[in-house]
């Protein structure tokens, strides 16, 4: 009974994507993108369908409906570990809309994994300056520390991480940042950067710069 019921459904599936091929042949890409809707509902798990249904929004200008079949397209190869076609999916989302947050926290995370270092600091990147732009100083700061995690060494975070602790009143971990920053730049005999930075603080609070030289 078991198998005559799989094979009325693998039948019915079948059925489906025949007749939503003789609608894409027609160019009626409306009535297909239906019965591919209906595979979908059918096998959730189908991810070539749901690709394909997820192009066809394209084609029809349901930007909306589009990235919500490619979001779950790479959420569920993000749960088999299929990584690499998750990150190929979700850039694909961003053709389509480059300012969904969500999906460069994703990528970030994915890149991460994959230990692709500058690819997850671009798209972390892309979030500082999104949220720069909001005045969300909270979050800058939440993303400049994964940031520093991933790339210890990165000076120009170190720096932007310790400009927002100063803005917030948080000296003791703006100094510490900033001294860290500053002992990197004389390690990589970038004395110039040095020098500049320490004239900056000597600016905001010359007792304290003076008194950490003598």
């Amino acid at each position: 009974a078991l198998a005559a019921r799989d094979y009325r459904m693998a039948e019915d599936k079948s059925t489906i994507l025949d007749r939503a091929q003789k609608y894409l042949q027609k160019g009626y890409l409306d009535k297909a993108s239906l019965e591919y809707k209906k595979v979908v509902e059918k096998d959730p798990q189908d991810v070539t369908q749901r690709l394909r249904l997820g192009d066809l929004y394209v084609k029809l200008g349901k930007k909306d409906d589009a990235v919500k079949e490619y979001g779950e397209v790479a959420k569920i190869y993000s749960q088999k570990g299929f990584y690499l076609k998750a990150i190929a999916v979700y850039k694909q989302i961003l053709k389509l809309d480059e300012t969904i947050t969500d999906v460069h926290f994703k990528l970030a995370e994915l890149y991460g994994k994959h230990r692709l270092i500058a690819d997850a600091m671009a798209e972390y990147g892309f979030l500082v300056s999104f949220f720069e732009k909001k005045n969300k100083s909270d979050d800058v700061l939440d993303l400049l520390k994964k940031m520093l995690e991933m790339d210890q060494n990165n000076i120009g975070t170190r720096l932007k991480l310790a400009d927002i602790w100063h803005k917030k009143g948080f000296k003791k971990e703006a100094y510490e940042e900033y001294d860290r920053a500053v002992k990197k730049m004389i390690a990589d005999r970038n004395i110039e950067k040095a020098e500049k930075v320490l004239s900056n603080l000597y600016e905001y609070e010359p007792n304290k710069i003076k008194a950490k030289g003598n």
